[in-house]
């Protein structure tokens, strides 16, 4: 087992082009606002993350250990997938991205081990860098309890 999150994203619409692009200028908003002290590489834990048109591919760094599963999504519709981030300095990211193709992606839904302690500060830096989160993701997140 693991920290791990996860996600379904079973029906593209047709306007999923244009939700993607805004789920890129996310991205592109919340890496430059991201704590350097948070390393994102490339899908095997080296090179660099991939946020492109095709797919969005990253991990932790994997020469100080800080890796773990990739991230990865792409306009492939799929009923089930996860990432586990075993809780590592990468998995703040992997939150942001699912924020963000939830609250952008029609159809995109999405869970998380984490409670709301460990969504909060994820919600935050979304809110300040990003922009509003759909009331109906932010509630869900905020009524999470400890699975403890």
């Amino acid at each position: 087992m693991g920290y791990t999150h996860y996600w379904n994203y079973t029906k593209p619409s047709k306007d999923f082009d244009d939700e993607y692009i805004n789920v890129l200028l996310d991205i592109n908003l919340g890496l430059k606002n991201l704590d350097k002290s948070i390393v994102l590489r490339g899908g095997d834990g080296t090179g660099t993350p991939e946020f492109t048109r095709e797919r969005i591919c990253f991990n932790g760094d994997g020469q100080q250990g800080l890796d773990h599963e990739t991230f990865y999504f792409d306009k492939d519709p799929t009923d089930f997938t996860f990432c586990k981030t075993n809780n590592k300095p990468y998995d703040f990211f992997v939150g942001v991205c699912l924020l963000s193709l939830s609250n952008r992606i029609t159809g995109f839904e999405f869970s998380s081990d984490g409670d709301n302690r460990e969504w909060e500060p994820i919600i935050l830096f979304y809110q300040k860098f990003i922009g509003e989160i759909k009331p109906s993701i932010l509630e869900k997140l905020l009524t999470l309890q400890d699975n403890f």
